[in-house]
């Protein structure tokens, strides 16, 4: 998404928990598009899953059970992404970069 809007990549810091990337952002719509993406990414992800399991269930009339109990950890992932994020980013002390924080 960066490379897409054309934002300059400043620093790459990868951790145990995740990535920590520096940006120069230069506008608010930058900022949003690039934090929005990764909730709208998770549920894609989920609906993709789904979708498997919807073409596999019409096609073959079965979808194995292990893969079912991922595909709804995925989803409550997709659903809970927002509150892990804050969690995340309160547990690293990351106040002035971290994803929850961006817009205060």
């Amino acid at each position: 998404m960066l490379e897409l809007i054309r934002v300059p990549v400043t620093g790459y810091k990868p951790n145990w928990f995740g990535v920590q990337l520096e940006y120069a952002a230069w506008d608010f719509y930058q900022d949003a598009l690039i934090v929005s993406l990764g909730a709208l990414c998770n549920t894609f992800v989920f609906l993709l899953l789904w979708l498997t399991i919807w073409w596999s269930m019409r096609t073959f009339g079965s979808y194995p059970k292990f893969w079912y109990k991922i595909v709804c950890w995925q989803g409550i992932y997709s659903v809970a992404d927002p509150l892990l994020t804050l969690l995340y980013d309160l547990g690293a002390q990351n106040f002035e970069t971290g994803d929850c924080m961006k817009f205060y």
